[in-house]
């Protein structure tokens, strides 16, 4: 059984074999790789999240030791084998998802949210090198950070089966996809070789509460190690999707928290690999609507990036 397609029923009869009693199991959600329930036993509000992907829990699972006041990170209680896959268990956190917030509220949302990016520096990765780190240890396969960015070209597809035909398949996709390879390769020439935490998924994975601060920083499966200005970037390359969230505010509260050399153009660099990754992204799943929307915002990237203003911008102090 696929666990991104379980039902209720299929999950309540299972939470019934680990639990005396259970009740109100709901779907919260359901992606590519994974779905989540939430449910109540012995008084408790928990979630129950079932997935391909054990590794991904056991992050999850590390990551709920960093729970810090502006980073609020619900305990992981359990980590098992269910169905075709994996399943972890955590406390139930409340608040509004980024979907529902209010354009009025964004920026009140943004300082919440840059406060969980200061907390997130404060946290001592283990293990060495870079890119997708691996729990228990926090080993990463890549010798530098540059190494880890250039290797999307060269992406495996364990995780993401039918990318490069996806692209094919997709009038545009490939060509822009490969006009992308030499830029990047460009942008990493000369990166600092930083070796910090980063969610890498945060917009998607945070809840809020009416007063605007976080209540729950969730899903670490997709967390690197690396430069901590990738996080930065998401938040610069998603504004399109997110009306209230302005990449000025974006990048202002970036200089202010994070006064570091060569800042815009690593956040540069970052936004064109994230585009790269998610047009990846989309054509596995196969949703061409969101990989045509992933294609022309890499290629907007890739214009201004090009421009022969912004390429005497690009050298590195």
């Amino acid at each position: 059984m696929a666990t991104t397609r379980l039902s209720e029923q299929d999950v309540t009869r299972f939470l019934g074999e680990q639990f005396d009693h259970i009740g109100d199991v709901v779907l919260l959600a359901s992606g590519a790789w994974s779905s989540a329930f939430a449910f109540r036993s012995a008084g408790r509000e928990l979630v129950a999240k079932f997935g391909r992907y054990p590794e991904d829990y056991a992050k999850d699972l590390e990551a709920s030791a960093w729970a810090r006041s502006n980073l609020p990170i619900p305990a992981v209680l359990a980590v098992g084998e269910a169905f075709d896959g994996a399943c972890v268990l955590s406390e139930r956190r409340f608040g509004d998802s980024l979907a529902d917030v209010s354009p009025d509220r964004f920026r009140a949302v943004l300082e919440a949210h840059f406060d969980a990016l200061v907390a997130m520096r404060e946290i001592d990765v283990p293990g060495r090198g870079f890119g997708m780190w691996q729990a228990p240890g926090g080993g990463a396969p890549f010798a530098s950070w540059a190494e880890y960015l250039n290797a999307a070209a060269d992406r495996n597809e364990d995780r993401l089966p039918g990318w490069r035909r996806g692209l094919a398949d997709h009038a545009g996709a490939r060509e822009v996809f490969d006009r992308s390879i030499p830029v990047l390769e460009r942008l990493t020439a000369g990166l600092p070789d930083r070796r910090q935490v980063i969610h890498a998924d945060l917009l998607n994975n945070i809840l809020v509460s009416r007063d605007n601060r976080l209540t729950a920083v969730f899903d670490w499966g997709n967390s690197l190690a690396g430069d901590p200005l990738y996080d930065v970037a998401w938040l610069a390359y998603c504004a399109p999707w997110y009306p209230g969230l302005d990449p000025n505010d974006v990048m202002r509260l970036a200089r202010e928290r994070f006064d570091e050399p060569g800042l815009e153009q690593r956040v540069a660099c970052y936004e064109l690999h994230i585009s790269v990754d998610s047009m990846q992204y989309h054509a596995f799943t196969g949703r061409s609507d969101e990989l045509e929307a992933a294609m022309r915002r890499t290629a907007t990237l890739l214009d201004r990036l090009e421009s022969p203003w912004r390429r005497k911008q690009i050298p590195w102090p």
